[in-house]
């Protein structure tokens, strides 16, 4: 004979459909309640609705037990206060995600950040740039940007001169140099000689 496998408790109440009951169902734990609706015609799934900071919120199933246990559990974060039970299991991992990426973020800027400071300086960017990828536009601002080094005075001054000095140099020719006043400062300028002495 064969024998069947044991079921948890939680498969148990998974797959549990009830007898004809009736609906809607208030969960209650202490002062809070979450209220269980039956499947209707137009919509066949049980539905838990709750209320958290004055906000209705509404969650599906298809089977009976996935609703209790569910309800179960809001019901007992209602009654201790918790604004996760505003939160889908999704929601829940997305955001216990985010806060793991934001610590990282934090230690390597040496300085505290927000979870909704950051979410709203994104979504304030993200507006400003009509659609376009955030990270790309950074890569492209970072290589139009010089970047800009401290450099010792003199070194300056010697490398100025090594650029400037072909521009400085005469070519094939005789050349005579005279002092002008131009404006009341004392100017050079080179004057070409061709070989008959005239300028």
């Amino acid at each position: 004979m064969k024998m069947r496998a044991a079921l948890t408790p939680a498969q148990n109440l998974a797959g549990f459909e009830p007898p004809k009951i009736k609906f809607p169902k208030v969960i209650r734990h202490r002062k809070a309640g979450v209220t269980i609706y039956g499947k209707k015609p137009k919509y066949p799934f049980y539905r838990i609705a709750y209320r958290v900071a004055g906000k209705r919120h509404l969650l599906s199933f298809k089977k009976y037990g996935d609703a209790l246990e569910e309800a179960g559990k809001k019901v007992r974060e209602l009654a201790e206060g918790s604004a996760t039970a505003a939160l889908t299991a999704d929601q829940a991992r997305d955001a216990l995600s985010a806060y793991e990426r934001l610590n990282a973020l934090r230690l390597s800027l040496g300085r505290p950040i927000s979870l909704l400071a950051a979410v709203s300086e994104f979504a304030e960017a993200s507006t400003k740039l009509s659609g376009r990828n955030l990270g790309e536009v950074i890569e492209a601002y970072l290589k139009t940007i010089a970047k800009v080094g401290r450099k010792n005075l003199s070194a300056a001054v010697e490398e100025f001169i090594t650029l400037r000095k072909p521009l400085t140099e005469a070519k094939e020719g005789n050349y005579t140099c005279r002092s002008e006043c131009l404006g009341g400062g004392v100017g050079l300028s080179l004057l070409s000689v061709s070989p008959d002495g005239q300028r």
